[in-house]
């Protein structure tokens, strides 16, 4: 047997993708539907904001006990987490209904 045939009829045979899907840094985002677009990018939005939260409280706290200062810390839900949550929710739902369009128009 030559190289070839035995690399072709072997226990894992070469991979053919019946199509080819979106991918983002190797994650295929092809194939979600609308519905699954859309909660992925409001799970993004949500994890944004509360993870910018957590970040700008410990960050308000720091610059506060640090510099004697009095900034509230309601200005890290307003005016920073805020934001970026919201910010992070439009690109997400831009680029994944965006895929889901694209998708939908290519007939695929």
């Amino acid at each position: 047997m030559t190289a070839i045939s035995a690399r072709s009829s072997g226990p894992f045979p070469d991979p053919a993708p019946a199509h080819r899907t979106t991918r983002v840094c190797g994650i295929p985002i092809g194939d979600f539907g609308l519905l699954a677009s859309t909660l992925i990018a409001l799970a993004l939005g949500f994890m944004t904001f509360f993870g910018v939260t957590f970040l700008s409280i410990f960050g308000l706290m720091i610059y506060n006990g640090g510099g004697h200062h009095h900034v509230t810390l309601d200005t890290g839900y307003k005016f920073i987490a805020l934001p970026a949550g919201i910010f992070v929710l439009i690109v997400s739902l831009a680029v994944l209904l965006g895929i889901w369009l694209h998708r939908k128009l290519t007939a695929h």
